[in-house]
This record gives structure tokens, sequence and C-alpha cells, in this order.
């Protein structure tokens, strides 16, 4: 597989800032009490797929910081037959 060139790389980065608000705070479906702050993006090396990288804002996690592709983050799963989004913002 070849690589995407830079320019290519950046506005997959670009297009990703758009999707997801930095200066939000998100939850997740299962735990609407928790947030999660978006601490940035970054390309995962090996799909050149670009990832989220967040961080709990609740709990002892100290500098934990997760990462999730941003297709997985920005997902509608199916919870008991309702579509649901994985992260929604606060």
């Amino acid at each position: 597989m070849g690589h995407l060139s830079s320019d290519e790389l950046k506005q997959k980065l670009i297009a990703a800032q758009s999707q997801v608000d930095k200066s939000a705070k998100y939850f997740h479906y299962k735990h609407p009490e928790q947030f999660y702050s978006i601490e940035g993006f970054c390309l995962i090396e090996e799909t050149e797929e670009v990832g989220v990288l967040y961080k709990p804002l609740y709990g002892d996690f100290g500098d934990v910081i997760w990462l999730r592709p941003i297709s997985v983050f920005l997902e509608e799963i199916d919870v008991d037959g309702k579509k649901v989004k994985r992260f929604s913002k606060e």
C-alpha cells in the first residue's frame, strides 16, 4: 500500500477538526455523567486514519490520554434497537 502525500494527510486532519469540536466536552453513551476533553488529533501510522486523542475528566487517571479512530469516535451504534452516537457533546 502506498502512503498518502503530506498534503492529503493534512487535509484529513483539517477535516477531523471540523467534525470534532476540540473546545467541547464529550461523554460516552454508557456514562453520560462522565466527561472527556479532546486533547487533539493524530494520524495512526498503520492505517493513516485520523485518531481522536481524549482525556477523562473524572476519576484518578492522571495524565492518561485515550485514542480512538475518528470513525469509531463518531459512529452511531445500536442500543436496544435505537441508534445513538458513541460520543456526544455536553
